[in-house]
Order: structure tokens, then sequence, then C-alpha cells
């Protein structure tokens, strides 16, 4: 059955707009949101303006406890300082939602070392008693790091996109961050060995 002529070109005209929409439906879907972790991080915050929370770079996220545990950088929009935190986030009512969030300092030189520790409640309610320690930074250098724990046990850490994120159950202090090449060399050390002292 073929169709009378006057009536292809309605039929032409129709198959092209869906073809078109169609196409721009797929192109819409590589400029997809942030994921719902990330805009909970960023939406639990004081340290980012709207301008500069758009600009944010998840460095790396992992599960642990009930939750997820994020490591994120962005540029400062004042200094244009790179600026280093970590979120603690957990799913309630079907959102993600942050809690425990940390910064470190920014840093004006943009291959610099940087670390920090910070402890995490790992509960539902934003403000519970430390239950996590997680110590976390950046480098454009080095192969790993390796953390000192007050107690004495040590974590050796490779870097992931230029950057380390630990997590130990319990409140912690640590000693050092030391920064390795790939022969376990020292190249950087972070050291608060003396601000452990009681």
């Amino acid at each position: 059955m073929t169709l009378p002529t006057r009536y292809r070109p309605f039929f032409v005209l129709i198959w092209s707009f869906l073809l078109v929409w169609g196409l721009a439906a797929c192109q819409t879907s590589n400029t997809a949101a942030p994921p719902p972790t990330l805009q909970a991080a960023v939406a639990g915050t004081s340290h980012l303006n709207p301008e500069q929370a758009s600009h944010v770079e998840v460095l790396q996220e992992r599960p642990w406890g009930t939750g997820q545990l994020m490591l994120y950088r962005w540029a400062d929009a004042e200094t244009g300082h790179a600026c280093l935190a970590t979120a603690y986030l957990t799913r309630l009512n079907n959102e993600w939602q942050a809690h425990d969030t940390a910064t470190a300092p920014c840093q004006s030189a943009p291959n610099g070392f940087t670390a920090a520790y910070t402890w995490n409640s790992l509960v539902e309610a934003p403000y519970g008693p430390p239950r996590d320690t997680a110590v976390f930074g950046t480098s454009p250098q080095g192969q790993a790091v390796r953390i000192v724990w007050a107690d004495g046990q040590v974590s050796h850490v490779p870097l992931q996109n230029n950057s380390f994120l630990v997590s130990r159950a319990g409140k912690w202090r640590v000693e050092r961050v030391e920064l390795l090449d790939g022969n376990n060399q020292l190249l950087k050390v972070e050291d608060w060995s003396a601000l452990n002292v009681q």
C-alpha cells in the first residue's frame, strides 16, 4: 500500500521532526547534571559560592559506613587558589545529604603538596560523635603516600587522580603524611607530630 502523493510531504516532515528530536535528546544526555552525591556535597557547604559550585571536580569517591566519602576540589573565585574538601554523604529519604564537610587550606601553587585530616561522625544526624578519620590531599608529584598514625599503624596508599583519600574507623590522630616516589623515596612530608603531644 502506498500513500497518496498529497500526504507524502506531511509524513516526510513528521519523520524529519522525529529524527531531529531524537538526535537532540541524545545530545542533551551527554551534558548530564553532576552526580547527586556531588550536588549534595556542594549544596551542603558554605565555602562555595554558586559560581564556584559549577566548577567542582570530584577526585575520589568511595563507599564508607552507610554512605559515601568524597574528595573534591575547585578554584577560589577571588584568588584562583586550588581548594580541597572532603564530605561524608548519607542517603536519607531518597536524597543524598552532606555531613561533616572539611576543607584543607587553599594552595596558591598548583604543584604543591596538600595534606589534611578530619573526623567524621558516620551517623544520619549531622552532629554525632566522631567515629571515622579521613586523611586526604593532592600532589601532582609522587606515586603514593605513607600515613603514620599516632598509634604507630602505617597505611601505604597509591595516588589516584593525583590525590589520596584514606578512611579508618575510629577517632585517630595522624602523626604525618609522607609523599613517596616510585621507589618509596621520600619527596615531601606534612608533619603534625608536635601537635599530637598531650
